[in-house]
């Protein structure tokens, strides 16, 4: 049984780029890195959800431009999670997915 699932982000190019360094840097695949950095920032994600009163976030644009289809293959229990707070929060899967490469870049978790 397949335990991963592939799918396709909408991501600025300089997320993309930074995903493919980290990854060539730590010697793991772009996939495991992004899912990686994704289960690093469920705290983040977390804190964000009750900051908020537990109310969808606002001031997030709908559509960003200048973005880039990038599949990867996440854990089905990493997309389901993901696909969680992309509802509860009312955000789109790919824009907590920029959020979680800027936290990790950002936020000093070590990315490995």
């Amino acid at each position: 049984m397949n335990n991963h699932k592939k799918v396709t982000y909408t991501l600025p190019k300089a997320i993309i780029n930074t995903v493919e360094k980290r990854s060539f840097l730590a010697e793991i695949t772009m996939s495991r890195w992004l899912s990686d950095c994704i289960q690093n920032s469920y705290e983040m994600i977390i804190d964000g959800y009750y900051t908020n009163n537990k109310q969808p976030l606002v001031g997030f644009s709908r559509r960003r431009n200048g973005t880039v289809p990038k599949t990867f293959s996440v854990p089905i229990k990493v997309f389901e999670t993901l696909r969680w707070f992309s509802r509860k929060l009312d955000m789109k899967t790919s824009h907590l997915v920029t959020l979680c490469v800027l936290n990790t870049e950002w936020g000093g978790v070590d990315g490995k």
